[in-house]
């Protein structure tokens, strides 16, 4: 009920710096390396399946997927691994 009230109160300044902060990690926030498709398996079963890594097919501003939500996230799994790994 307040959120105009608070945004509003947000100093000018600091929203520059904010949109600032959010053009260095904007792709981290999209899917945009995978284009999911529907394939039908017998008469009404359908499953979902995200295909092979296709770069750009649902790029918004150019992106080639190669820092988009996906890729973090197996970045991030890459280093649990590595860190299990070491401590053996």
């Amino acid at each position: 009920e307040r959120l105009d009230e608070i945004l509003a109160a947000v100093p000018a300044a600091r929203v520059v710096r904010m949109r600032r902060a959010m053009a260095a990690v904007w792709e981290r926030l999209l899917y945009s390396s995978y284009a999911p498709s529907f394939e039908t398996l017998g008469n009404d079963f359908h499953e979902f399946n995200f295909g092979p890594r296709r770069p750009n097919v649902t790029s918004y501003l150019g992106e080639d997927g190669s820092r988009d939500a996906f890729a973090g996230i197996m970045d991030v799994l890459r280093a649990r691994v590595q860190a299990w790994e070491r401590a053996g």
